[in-house]
């Protein structure tokens, strides 16, 4: 019989190096988010202003309030519901994940489209 295997003692080394790790990922995601606001803003004073028509199509229409940030919301509660839609399955049941996944999509960005289209 061998010997139950035993893992290292944790060392204040590895705590120090996750807390860095999460720090510098933290950083990292706010600065995503605060250049998705700020891009968010930019194609809305363009799409109002006028701003010039790149291509044969005037891409300017689709450029609404807020379509970053609803859209990245509407693709982060898609990912969540797969998730959750998973675990179900995990655990025996048999959601409609599919159908859960397009109704979380369509709920978040309702407002959204209601308020610009």
């Amino acid at each position: 019989m061998s010997p139950p295997e035993t893992s290292p003692p944790d060392t204040g080394k590895s705590k120090a190096a996750a807390v860095k790790q999460r720090v510098v990922i933290g950083a990292i995601l706010i600065a995503v988010v605060v250049g998705l606001f700020w891009a968010d803003a930019a194609i809305s004073a363009w799409a109002v202003a006028g701003g010039p028509v790149i291509g044969p199509v005037d891409w300017r229409g689709l450029a609404f309030h807020g379509s970053l940030i609803t859209l990245l919301a509407g693709v982060l509660v898609v990912l969540a519901t797969g998730e959750t839609v998973q675990m179900c399955r995990s655990a025996g049941m048999r959601p409609a994940g599919g159908w859960a996944m397009a109704m979380a999509f369509l709920l978040t960005v309702h407002p959204w489209l209601a308020r610009n289209i």
